[in-house]
């Protein structure tokens, strides 16, 4: 909700009107709440999918606009010096914190595909054990 509530009000521009969020929240409401309503295991396992691609599609604008960009905005080499950009970590990296960096984008793929799937192979879906 809240990410189609600011996409549409960043795409419009921003004007004087105070409950201009309100509407959109609605119609971003509703668009969530009918495509919600045909929701079945088989869907769910394609909506999944479907959702998984466009998460790597946003991965992966956000980092050909961040190589785009050059510098970050208020950027100050004199202060922080030049950036580093590497293929592979720098020397000061932690086993820990490089793979957190893996797992932070695999975990975003992984979840949002196998979960519906596993539920759509399911005889019954009330044989979902914790």
């Amino acid at each position: 909700m809240l990410v189609g509530v600011k996409y549409l009000d960043t795409v419009t521009g921003v004007g004087s009107v105070a409950c201009r969020p309100v509407v959109y929240g609605i119609i971003v409401m509703l668009v969530c709440w009918l495509c919600s309503l045909p929701r079945t295991f088989n869907m769910l396992s394609k909506l999944g999918s479907a959702s998984a691609l466009f998460t790597f599609i946003s991965v992966l604008l956000a980092a050909v606009f961040a190589g785009a960009q050059g510098k970050p905005a208020g950027y100050d080499p004199l202060i922080s010096g030049e950036p580093i950009v590497t293929a592979f970590p720098v020397a000061g990296t932690t086993f820990v914190a490089a793979l957190n960096a893996f797992l932070n984008i695999s975990y975003t793929f992984i979840g949002q595909i196998t979960l519906p799937s596993f539920i759509a192979e399911m005889e019954d879906p009330r044989y979902v054990t914790s």
